[in-house]
């Protein structure tokens, strides 16, 4: 009996000072946290479109679990790194880091949503090759190919079988 009530006062003042803890790590990231919401949703709306576009069947249950899943993820992500940080008690600001990252990742997303409602196909791999090299440099030839046509996409693709 004596065990179970102090059981129940430790988690009762852990859970107040972890809250607490929690809240002023969230607190300052709440900005990010809004505009992280905002391009979830944008990418939601932007594939929806997309898919009715293309005439893909869309259906709704599985676009909101999708991108539930995924916004559960990336606030996952930034609750970590939050609490790593106020934990780490270091200047480096890592949750902004990470909230500029999952935002890029995002904008990516809807970009290339957008491009394939017009018949275009961003190739990440190509994109991500081009802003390496970009930043530790590179010849113009390593730039090509990036965005292409979605009819060139599927010949490449049938060309790698």
């Amino acid at each position: 009996m004596i065990t179970n009530r102090l059981y129940v006062q430790i988690s009762g003042i852990s859970s107040a000072v972890l809250s607490v803890f929690l809240a002023d790590s969230i607190s300052q990231m709440l900005p990010w946290l809004v505009v992280m919401s905002a391009l979830i949703v944008c990418d939601l709306i932007a594939g929806v479109c997309k898919a009715w576009k293309i005439g893909e069947v869309v259906s709704p249950s599985r676009a909101v679990r999708d991108t539930t899943a995924k916004a559960c993820t990336y606030y996952s992500a930034v609750i970590f790194v939050c609490l790593f940080q106020a934990a780490a008690h270091t200047d480096t600001d890592y949750c902004l880091a990470i909230s500029k990252l999952i935002c890029v990742i995002e904008g990516a997303s809807i970009l290339g949503n957008i491009l394939r409602w017009h018949g275009y196909y961003l190739d990440g791999k190509a994109l991500l090759s081009m802003t390496l090299h970009r930043i530790f440099g590179g010849n113009r030839e390593d730039y090509n190919g990036v965005i292409k046509k979605e009819c060139e996409q599927k010949t490449e693709d049938e060309n790698k079988i």
